[in-house]
């Protein structure tokens, strides 16, 4: 099968790589902005690591039969969330970095 594009099609289909790759790379930076602002909180002992984090909780959620998916810092408000998956459902629990209490769950 041979495809044609016209020019119209060829730019938008430029257009629309250069859209995701551009997308991706705000992505990829805002994770690392992400993962740098937890290290450094978690030097200036500002926070807890978020091996500590995982370790208090992730046992427990795979003993209520979820499985842990990752998680995510904010730095504005110090708060690990950490994803889980069980069954169908996607479960949240929200950590306060500074005292390593869960503050907030979502999901079941």
């Amino acid at each position: 099968m041979v495809f044609k594009f016209n020019v119209p099609s060829r730019l938008f289909a430029t257009a629309l790589v250069a859209a995701v790759l551009g997308a991706d790379a705000n992505a990829q930076q805002s994770r690392r902005d992400e993962q740098d602002a937890a290290l450094n909180a978690t030097r200036r002992g500002s926070i807890h690591s978020l091996r500590q984090i995982e370790g208090a909780v992730v046992p427990a959620m795979k003993r209520r039969g979820a499985n842990y998916i990752g998680a995510e810092f904010d730095s504005d408000v110090m708060r690990y969330r950490l994803k889980f998956v069980r069954g169908s459902s996607v479960i949240w629990i929200d950590v306060d970095g500074r005292s390593g209490a869960i503050i907030a769950q979502a999901g079941n």
